[in-house]
């Protein structure tokens, strides 16, 4: 590549002469017969540019310039090595990308006109596909942006605009050449430009000329719905906005994989309002997982400064900026007298990106659920507390983990985030958040003189302060006062070792079950170390569950691709147990109240890097109860979660240990 250093040196490369009518000009359209001859206002006859046509690694490049065109005295001395550079860069950027039918032969032809629409500086089409050449026009406009409007000398002169605008235009040139860009199955526009200015990026990362569209992406509007062909300055559905979508899949993806996703989306004729597009979303694995991380790193982006490190990274390693957004408050609908239990009803419209906030009062222990049976459709719902820089799932009620719950300090309240992103095939998708509270320092409000505002804050302060020691957290739930006896086969043995084959089909099944829709090809799962279930005391109403080194480690593959996700659990947990009904057979259910704990649970995910550790100290299983369904016989003890008559977890097998 040319250094950009000589580009700054006119001496170094000869002067630009420009050629005048001659018997070597010919029609500007000759390439292309099925075109009137002013199209594109191409009335006047063209010529070559000296050194055209010419090959670049192996690619036919020829570039034109009307009888008419004349570069200002700034840009002559640049233009021959800005073009080699351009082409050359874009080029070997591009054809690293893997293209099924290779890159096209291309002209560009320079003029002075302006296009209809003033802001455009190039257009590209493929007039007859194939094997017509792929043509770009160069307006006026083109060059004036690489020497722009204050530049009085040379030294004025910054060439990267310009070449970051070619480079958009080249890659068009390969859309169309390795896609179906009209017919009946013509590309969506927020697909086309979008990805344009991502790769254009790749091909000139130190321009930066993307951020201006993407700093203005509309959040409120789904991604497929930025469909306007114009720069956010005029739209605030620009189609241009959504190369943030695109820049956002970098470190996950890779250029490979998102070059693949562009060349092979189509769109059907007749779609109304998006639809189609958004149905072929809601089922491609890179639009779903690709916008679930989309929406957690631009959420943090508009958040926080730059300086937080934080957002989405630009291909120069830079976060881009993002336009902060108002987020939307969130209404706490209390579920019972004592103020102890809130819901939250929430939606959201399909690859939107939408956040709630509300608050929670000091001295608090609290637990985040969703309510069973308002699962979305398709997607998650995230938490993130006061300036954390993390968005973490909001856990499924009565599911395992230390993920849901928020400690809050007694001197000050604390706003809670929630990220609803959906990539379901629906109109709008609903959830509701259960916000439970766990405990409570009953002396918090008398030290900081405030009535309590959140959950389970209904008392305000005694006029007398009084000096309390510190109270244990009360156990909740109705299974606490259960004295029915445990069953006999589980006292019979007490020491069950988990069975690994079971587990293992156990995750695969799960795994399945959880795309449906993904285009899921293959599964494989993994299961090492051990896990023991221990009963202990007179009546049986202790049990300790042990973890060592329990690996579980799946690779799902999707529409060609490897997913690889490891989950390493080694600790302990320890747990009352109640019996709460038995059916006579050998079955029928228990609670159990986890109080202690130690050890982790780690879920990492080497394709994009992410890391969940969950810490199974006492802290985080404090006051937990767990509707356990269990059947015991043969030498086999099965147990699985359930609230509401909804599975959470399992069925997990024991084997007896005699």
């Amino acid at each position: 590549m040319v250094s950009i250093i000589s580009l700054l040196i006119p001496l170094a490369f000869p002067t630009l002469t420009i050629a005048q009518p001659s018997p070597s000009t010919f029609p500007c359209n000759k390439f292309w017969t099925s075109l009137p001859p002013d199209d594109h206002n191409l009335t006047v006859p063209c010529a070559y540019l000296p050194g055209y046509p010419t090959v670049i690694s192996d690619i036919p490049i020829s570039v034109l310039h009307t009888t008419e065109f004349t570069p200002t005295a700034e840009s002559s001395p640049l233009l021959d090595t800005l073009l080699i550079d351009t082409f050359t860069t874009a080029i070997a950027t591009y054809s690293s990308l893997g293209l099924p039918s290779g890159f096209p032969e291309i002209i560009l032809v320079l003029t002075n006109s302006t296009h209809e629409t003033a802001s455009y500086t190039l257009v590209t089409n493929q007039p007859e596909f194939p094997p017509s050449p792929c043509r770009i026009i160069a307006y006026s406009r083109w060059l004036a942006n690489m020497t722009g409007p204050t530049a009085t000398s040379i030294h004025d002169i910054d060439p990267g605009p310009a070449q970051q605008k070619l480079a958009h235009e080249i890659y068009h040139c390969v859309q169309k050449w390795n896609m179906n860009m009209s017919g009946d199955l013509p590309p969506p526009s927020w697909i086309v430009e979008g990805s344009a200015m991502y790769f254009s990026n790749l091909a000139f990362p130190s321009v930066d000329l993307e951020w201006e569209d993407s700093m203005v992406y509309n959040p409120d509007i789904p991604l497929y719905m930025h469909d306007e062909v114009r720069h956010a300055s005029s739209s605030s559905k620009s189609a241009y906005a959504t190369g943030l979508w695109f820049q956002s899949l970098e470190d996950g993806f890779g250029p490979m994989v998102i070059n693949d996703f562009v060349l092979t989306a189509t769109q059907p004729n007749g779609q109304v309002g998006g639809l189609e597009e958004r149905k072929r979303l809601s089922r491609d694995v890179i639009a779903i997982m690709g916008f679930e991380r989309f929406a957690e790193r631009y959420s943090l982006g508009r958040a926080f400064s730059l300086a937080w490190g934080v957002g989405i990274k630009d291909t120069n390693g830079r976060y881009i900026p993002a336009a902060g957004g108002s987020v939307s408050p969130a209404t706490l609908a209390m579920q019972d007298k004592e103020g102890k239990e809130a819901r939250i009803d929430i939606a959201t419209k399909p690859f939107t990106v939408k956040e709630f906030v509300f608050q929670i009062d000091g001295g608090q222990i609290i637990m985040l659920s969703l309510l069973p049976g308002t699962k979305p459709k398709a997607g998650k719902v995230k938490y993130r507390v006061g300036n954390g820089r993390e968005w973490l799932d909001v856990p499924m009620g009565g599911s395992w983990g230390s993920s849901g719950f928020i400690v809050t300090p007694c001197e000050e309240s604390v706003s809670v985030f929630l990220l609803f992103v959906s990539t379901a095939d629906v109109e709008v998708d609903k959830s509701t958040v259960v916000v439970k509270q766990f405990y409570k320092d009953e002396d918090c409000p008398c030290k900081n003189g405030k009535k309590r505002q959140g959950v389970g804050l209904k008392d305000g302060c005694d006029k007398k302060e009084e000096t309390k020691e510190e109270e244990e957290p009360e156990m909740t739930g109705s299974c606490a006062a259960s004295n029915i006896p445990t069953d006999d086969c589980l006292m019979a043995t007490r020491k069950w070792v988990l069975d690994i084959p079971s587990t293992k089909q156990l995750v695969e099944t799960k795994l399945k079950e959880s795309m449906p829709d993904a285009g899921v090809t293959g599964v494989v799962v993994g299961v090492t170390g051990s896990g023991e279930f221990v009963i202990a005391g007179d009546e049986g109403k202790n049990v300790t569950m042990t973890f060592k080194n329990l690996n579980i480690e799946t690779v799902v593959t999707v529409q060609g691709m490897n997913f690889p996700v490891t989950v390493k659990v080694d600790g302990v947990a320890e747990a009352n147990m109640f019996t709460e009904q038995k059916d006579g057979q050998g079955g029928g259910s228990v609670c159990l109240v986890m109080y202690a704990g130690h050890g982790s649970a780690v879920g990492s995910n080497p394709l994009f890097g992410d890391v969940v550790n969950y810490d199974l100290a006492a802290k985080d299983w404090i006051s937990q109860d767990w509707d356990v369904t269990y059947t015991c016989g043969g030498g086999k003890f099965s147990i699985h979660g359930v609230l509401n008559g909804q599975t959470t977890f399992g069925p997990f097998v024991y084997n007896a240990v005699a």
